[in-house]
């Protein structure tokens, strides 16, 4: 029963390493981390008293059984919430995250440039250095047009790119806000 409970903790630390190293930077993997760092804290309280090789004597169960069981269901039960939360949320996610990567394609189409960093900012793709050695007049103020209509639908763009991003972000957070609730605010 106690080697149990060691390996449990051995999972969880490792668990918690591994989902902070890829995904601690998402509100999800955040939160994830957190709440495995909440049973992890609970399996210790046990493991911190108890060696992994203790003798299973009746003392020892009067003393330790029932928290040992109530933290295995404890973890197994939050263990299995989390990872239908995070599946669920990454559903959701998708679905919001589907209509950016098709404003992304259109906007590249129409021969924007969206930085690779945050996905929010555009400019015009074109050179517009042929203004300088336009001569006719009636050109000149066709292209100078164009080019603040293209600044105009940049701006749009812009605009639009940002209100995806905090829609998938707020379905992100609430997902992430679910999962820290397992172990938080009378879950646990």
């Amino acid at each position: 029963m106690f080697k149990s409970l060691h390996a449990m903790r051995d999972f969880l630390e490792l668990q918690r390493r591994i989902t902070a190293s890829e995904l601690g930077d998402q509100p999800m993997g955040a939160a994830s981390c957190a709440v495995l760092g909440d049973l992890l804290a609970r399996v210790r309280v046990l493991t911190d008293r108890l060696p992994a090789d203790a003798p299973l004597t009746l003392s020892v169960l009067d003393r330790h059984g029932e928290a040992a069981v109530e933290t295995f269901e404890l973890v197994a039960r939050v263990l299995g919430e989390m990872a239908d939360l995070t599946r669920e949320g990454i559903r959701a996610a998708e679905r919001h995250r589907r209509p950016f990567i098709e404003r992304l394609r259109t906007i590249e189409s129409d021969g924007f440039t969206v930085d690779t960093v945050t996905f929010t900012q555009v400019s015009d793709g074109r050179d517009w250095s042929i203004l300088d050695r336009v001569e006719d007049p009636a050109v000149r103020v066709q292209l100078a047009a164009e080019k603040i209509a293209r600044a105009e639908q940049a701006a749009v763009y812009r605009d639009q790119l940002r209100q995806l991003g905090a829609e998938i972000t707020a379905v992100e957070v609430d997902y992430a806000d679910r999962i820290r609730r397992l172990t938080s605010g009378g879950a646990g």
